[in-house]
This record gives C-alpha cells, structure tokens and sequence, in this order.
C-alpha cells in the first residue's frame, strides 16, 4: 500500500527513472556483493532473523538459563557471562527487532526453497591468494549468504530510489536528480555498505522515505502524508534507535510548519502518537526478551567512559581522519562549502533541516568512546548523513556552469 501511494503521486517519466535508478543500482550491487558478513553486529541480527523466520529458538538454547549472547561461547563463556537470563529463546538477542524482521523474509526465502544451500564446497586452491574467503564461504550458514547477497543490494538501491524522488520534490530536473543519484550510489559509502546487512542500511531508507512524505505535507499540509511520514519514522527506529536524531530536527520544523494551521493539534496528534507508541513498545520489548533482575546489563557502552571523550577528537577524525573521515572517504562532499549556499537561496527550510540532521549525528557520535565504529568501511556511524549532503549539489549543478567547475565534481566523484 505504501509503494501505490508512492508510484501513484509520481509523474510517468518519474516512475520509470525512478524504477531504472533502481534496477540499475540493485543489479550492480548485487553482481558485485561478495555474500558473506563483515562484522559481529551483523551476525547477531542474522541469528534472530533466522529464529523469527522459522519461529524456532536457537537448539542451544536452555529456558531458564541462557544469557545474552549464549550463542558465542567462544566469546562470552557461560562461566563469566553476567549479561541478562533470556525470557523468550526466539527473542534472545541485543539485535533491534525492526532489523531482525526485515532480514526474516528473505531468510525465510532461502530456507524453504533451498537457492542456495551448503552441498557447494571451496577448495583452497579455488581461491589460492584469499584462504580467509574459502573459510567464511564454507563455514556460513547458506541462509546468511543468500540475505547477504540480498538485503544490503535492495535496501541501499531502494535509498537511491528514494533519493532521486526527493531530488524531484525540490524540483531538479531529471537529468541532475539522475546524475546525483549515481553519485550518491556510486561515489559514497553506499556501493561499500551494499555489500552488509548493517542496520544503517535499511535506516537510511526509512530516514529518506520518511522525509519524503513529510516533504509532502509541506507543500498540502494533508494528514495522510504526515501519518505516513511519522508511522515509517517509527519503524526506522525499531530498526535502528538512532533514527531520533533525525526525528528531532524534523520535529521541529513540524512545529514551524503548524504555527499558523488551524488544525495544529490535530496533525501534532497524527505525528506524535505513533511515535509514543513505538517508543513504549520498544521499551516492553526489553523487558519482554529478559529478566532484567537476573544480572544487570552490561552489553551497552559504558556512558561514563564514553561521555569523557573529549568532542573534538571525534569530530576532527569523523570528518577528517585518514582511518575513517567521513571527507576523506566520500570527496564528492567537499562540494557542500558551495553547494549548501545554494540550496539555502531556493529552500531555506529545508536547508536548514538538512544542515541540522549531519550536525546532530557528528555531535552525538562524536562525544561516544567508539566514535569510529571500527569495524566496518569508513564512518559507518555517518552513512545516514551522506544523502543530505549531497542533495544540496543537484542546485549547484543547475546554478553555475561553470565547466572547471563540473570538471572537479566528477573527478571527486571518480576519486570516491
């Protein structure tokens, strides 16, 4: 229902570039994704999404007794692990549930109609200069190489999908809301991350679609696409809690937008209800998974230990560090020292709401212990800022024509 609403408020040639940025991009990602996982936090969403998808607990699981993380005995060993006893053994997990029920189906897929299964064994001299991929290749469960091959490619093609419709809200033309399209497919983190079934995946898509509808609303100021826009919010967040920071400033705007409506309590109601509800259940859900009086949690970053980092050392190496600067990473984004001069000129709002959302997410991440979230490709904690980085280039492409100009842009998306 939500993609008619979607196609049904596009015009024609919209749908069919919309359709093709999407094809396009999931075909490439896809012929190009590896199939294996690159990180624990990965595994761990995996695992329930394989309990949800066959609504079976894990078979070493013993009621009354397994903690969290009881899967990894080689790294939590049952002798020392003080983390919470598990309530319900399908549920057992520190995964974000919205993550874990999106991996579900297509887990679900491969386990009953068997696409890809483990009969298939590499040999090590298959691939003689890669042994560490013969090892992940013949030690994955085939269910989990079928989601990797699957989730990261649609997910992060749907975003460039969802991309190249909110260039078209702020009225680009097709050929700009094209050509930064597969920039920001293909010059940014997002081809990397197409290759993980990282949460901030599909939270990217959730965060654009999100806004997409809230957009809407501003220009007609109709209830539909303000419910719409805060029930996808909601269950970004399920999906991955960070999505408040982009909810806050959004929120605020809301507010600007409804200071002279007459119906201001009303659609203040619509967005904020579902938002209430999504939060109390996510907070039941926690006590529902464990009995919080069994051991205290200790699965979470110290707060103490991470509030001490002092804020500039991680925004001087989220931004600009050779390890993991979101700049050195992604140079096309160099771009926004003109590109948001521009933007602001033609939607000062908006500007100012796609300014906020980066600002939040480098001050938050930048005060954390591991703001460098080493374990992945770059800032993985930025990736859900590059999309408003960028957008604002598509004004600067359609202002100045200048041709040296362009020439730096391509080449920094080429570098990237």
């Amino acid at each position: 229902q939500l993609a008619q609403k979607i196609t049904q408020s596009l015009k024609k040639p919209d749908k069919r570039l919309f359709l093709l940025v999407i094809t396009v991009t999931f075909i490439v990602f896809l012929f190009s994704s590896d199939g294996h996982r690159h990180t624990f936090d990965e595994d761990v969403a995996n695992q329930e999404g394989l309990r949800i998808a066959t609504m079976l607990p894990d078979p070493q699981f013993i009621p009354g007794e397994s903690r969290l993380f009881f899967e990894y005995p080689e790294l939590f060993p049952p002798e020392i692990n003080t983390r919470p006893i598990c309530e319900v053994g399908i549920l057992c997990s520190a995964a974000n549930i919205g993550h874990s029920l999106l991996e579900a189906p297509i887990i679900f897929v491969n386990h009953n109609l068997h696409i890809i299964t483990d009969a298939a064994i590499y040999e090590r001299d298959d691939y003689p200069s890669d042994y560490n991929f013969v090892y992940w290749k013949n030690n994955l469960n085939p269910d989990f190489i079928f989601l990797e091959l699957i989730f990261g490619p649609l997910f992060s093609s749907l975003s460039v999908g969802v991309f190249f419709l909110v260039c078209r809200f702020f009225e680009l033309t097709q050929k700009t809301s094209i050509v930064i399209s597969f920039f920001y497919a293909f010059s940014t983190l997002t081809w990397a991350y197409s290759q993980m079934s990282l949460n901030t995946i599909p939270m990217v898509f959730f965060l654009l679609l999100g806004i997409l509808f809230f957009a809407k609303f501003t220009t007609n100021h109709k209830n539909k696409y303000l419910i719409f826009s805060s029930l996808i919010f909601t269950f970004g967040f399920l999906v991955r809690n960070d999505m408040i920071l982009g909810i806050i400033p959004i929120f605020g705007l809301l507010l600007f937008e409804l200071k002279n409506n007459n119906k201001k309590i009303q659609k203040f109601i619509s967005f904020v209800t579902p938002l209430i509800f999504v939060y109390i259940f996510n907070r039941l859900l926690f006590e529902i998974r464990f009995d919080l009086g069994s051991q205290p949690f200790t699965g979470v970053p110290n707060v103490a230990a991470a509030a001490a980092a002092p804020i500039y050392v991680g925004m001087a190496g989220l931004l600009f560090s050779p390890g993991v600067g979101l700049f050195i990473f992604v140079p096309i984004l160099f771009t926004v020292f003109i590109s948001f001069f521009d933007f602001y000129s033609k939607n000062k709002k908006f500007c100012l709401l796609f300014l906020s959302i980066p600002i939040l997410f480098v001050i938050f991440y930048s005060t954390l212990e591991y703001w460098h979230g080493m374990v992945s490709w770059g800032p993985r904690y930025l990736v859900p800022i590059i999309p408003f980085l960028l957008i604002p280039l598509g004004f600067t492409l359609e202002k100045r024509r200048n041709k040296f100009l362009k020439s730096g842009i391509i080449s920094l998306g080429i570098i990237g």
